[in-house]
């Protein structure tokens, strides 16, 4: 008998193979990470979305029926490896055989190995036509539009083909992790829970682990963990299973112990099988969550080494160097991914996320409109990200538009919606706005952000009841939320009850001591409360965390200024310009302290800056600077 080492060793011969009978779920690399990887810099700090695809491949076996001997012939390229060449043969076979839908059925299979799954969708969906009672070829169908990111027509697909074929196990797999992921954990376990006692050891296992991830969900760690070791005694030679389970015990959020046992499990199947790409990837991954970059950016470079062609790897990687704004080795990364597979939307939109990141807006356009365009119109994180570019650009009806398409392709796209009402706001459209952050909260009535952003609206239409109410629910669901502290201190000196704003801020300093803009509120508060000493303390103590703050900065000014001390408000000055250089404001202000103190040289120094940059006409105040200016005429 081998010993499972030597096995694993094959493995680098064997990867193109493994692809084709490793199962419904195999070299599952990234399903874990999308709900909870925000990939953008939205409106405000917060979600990012990171669209990695679905569940690999998709059969055991292939064994759609055989109408042209050249259907062997692709089935051999692709087996080879050659998907390219087979899809090409498969393509006239379609041609030249109209009527039959296997030759479309699994050209549909290969064009899924080649990530063309636009066209494998309308290809499998023309077999359909042709013979719809086919349960393999239902879900075929449910793994394309699952990769499309149309989950409910997905889910929708599995459900067919297990209504035409019960005992179809590796679509139960799928549903059942499909319903795992959207929350449903009754109905995960009743799915998944036949094809643990049936079917091959190698079905079994996948079914024991995914319903172990249930249990592990549920916060039976133990009984999770007898499923996940059953799994592994009926296929130990099998990395992949490995990968799943440690990846499972760390995306459970049920501590360091589960993270330790994760990890562990990760580092074991690397030693098992130390030339698979994906057991890196997957470790690489594990030591991101854990917050080891270090250790997972040296894990991704092993996994490139053994296969530059891991987009993978490549794609975490370059997630890292955007984290660290190392623009240049990020760009080389995209360049590859581009090179390796530019048929891939997920390549394009990690292109339009590094150029909107530096500032390459027509760019970040293009690579976002394509990545849409790969997807069959189906991206809502990339029309997410869209929304967030356009709008920054100051285009805000492409930004609603943007957001709206994500909402199409997404109902309960609560982060879309949200910001689609942010939009809204900006463009003056109130009601409307409104009526987004109310839809994003009927979605999700703990989502705090909404309430935030209802609330900060509310003030500005001075609807000061409503807007308290919104605010102390955004703190009620989060508890620590300064944001919402802070506008609800807002509300309080709107209404001119600045005590209640200066108790809100003083505890907001106290728990968060280097929070510029409570520093900054506070200020003001103390200032409407008449209390002008502790006012200047504050605004001072804004300026120690950020000695560029401005607003701040003006403050002192006005201060100095109020107590006739132009000498002490000539240093705020000049730091205003030296960060502002253009702010007039500020300028004539150095001129009026230059005055005061009978510095008339310099005083018309900064007159001359002010009247070449003043447009023509009357000027007042210009008018009483140049007096102001001027040398007093001699006596008598």
């Amino acid at each position: 008998m081998s010993h499972p080492l030597a096995v694993s060793r094959l493995w680098p011969v064997l990867t193109v193979l493994a692809g084709l009978i490793t199962g419904a779920l195999v070299l599952e690399r990234v399903a874990e990470d999308r709900a909870a990887q925000p990939m953008i810099v939205t409106i405000h700090a917060g979600a990012v979305i990171d669209p990695e695809g679905e569940d690999g491949a998709e059969e055991e076996q292939l064994d759609d029926a055989i109408v042209d001997p050249r259907q062997s012939e692709a089935r051999a390229l692709g087996r080879r490896g050659e998907v390219g060449p087979a899809v090409e043969t498969l393509r006239a076979v379609v041609a030249d055989h109209p009527e039959s839908p296997a030759p479309r059925a699994e050209l549909a299979f290969w064009l899924l190995e080649a990530g063309q799954v636009s066209e494998a969708l309308s290809a499998v969906d023309s077999a359909l036509a042709l013979q719809p009672d086919e349960a393999r070829w239902h879900l075929r169908r449910g793994i394309a539009l699952g990769r499309l990111g149309r989950d409910a027509d997905a889910e929708a697909a599995l459900r067919r083909a297990l209504e035409l074929r019960e005992t179809l196990d590796r679509a139960r797999i799928l549903l059942g992790v499909r319903l795992r992921r959207r929350g449903d954990l009754d109905g995960a376990r009743e799915t998944l829970l036949p094809a643990t006692t049936r079917g091959s050891n190698e079905e079994r296992a996948r079914a024991l682990i995914e319903l172990g991830q249930v249990l592990l969900l549920e916060g039976r760690n133990d009984e999770a963990a007898d499923h996940f070791e059953r799994g592994l005694n009926l296929a130990p030679a099998i990395p992949e299973l490995r990968v799943r389970i440690g990846r499972a015990w760390i995306a459970s959020g049920r501590g360091k112990e589960a993270r330790r046992r994760g990890l562990a499990v990760l580092e074991k199947a690397a030693v098992l099988a130390p030339d698979l790409p994906m057991v890196h990837d997957a470790l690489g991954r594990a030591y991101e969550r854990l917050e080891r970059p270090d250790e997972a950016r040296l894990t991704y470079l092993k996994a490139i080494s053994l296969d530059g062609d891991d987009t993978y790897a490549r794609r975490r990687l370059l997630r890292l160097e955007m984290a660290e704004q190392a623009f240049s080795s990020a760009r080389r990364q995209v360049e590859r991914l581009l090179e390796v597979d530019a048929g891939n939307p997920e390549h394009h939109f990690l292109a339009g996320l590094l150029a909107a990141r530096s500032g390459e807006a027509a760019e970040a356009r293009q690579a976002y409109g394509r990545a849409i365009e790969l997807r069959g119109g189906r991206y809502p994180e990339a029309h997410f990200n869209l929304g967030a570019l356009e709008r920054r650009e100051g285009k805000l009806e492409a930004s609603a538009a943007a957001y709206r398409a994500a909402v199409e392709h997404r109902p309960d796209y609560k982060a879309a919606i949200n910001n689609l009402g942010l939009v809204l706001a900006e463009a003056g459209h109130n009601d409307e706005a409104l009526a987004a952050f109310d839809e994003a909260i009927a979605l999700d009535a703990d989502y705090a952000i909404a309430h935030l952003n209802r609330g900060k609206l509310l003030t500005t239409l001075e609807r000061y009841d409503e807007a308290e109410a919104a605010l102390k629910q955004a703190l009620a669901i989060r508890g620590d939320y300064p944001a919402a502290t802070l506008d609800l201190g807002v509300v309080h000196l709107r209404q001119a009850d600045p005590a209640e704003a200066v108790r809100l801020y003083q505890e907001l300093v106290d728990h968060h001591p280097r929070y510029l803009l409570g520093r900054y509120n506070l200020g003001l508060a103390l200032l409407q409360a008449r209390k002008v000493d502790e006012a200047r303390k504050s605004f001072e103590k804004a300026l120690e965390l950020d000695p560029s703050h401005l607003p701040s900065l003006r403050q002192l000014v006005g201060l100095d200024l109020e107590q006739e001390q132009p000498a002490r408000a000539l240093p705020h000055l000049r730091e205003i310009l030296d960060y502002a250089p253009d702010d007039l404001w500020a300028r004539r202000q150095v001129a009026r302290s230059h005055a005061a103190l009978g510095e008339l040289e310099a005083c018309r120094r900064e007159l001359a800056v002010l009247q070449a940059a003043s447009s023509e006409g009357e000027d007042a105040d210009l008018q009483a600077l140049v007096q102001a200016c001027a040398e007093p005429a001699p006596a008598p």
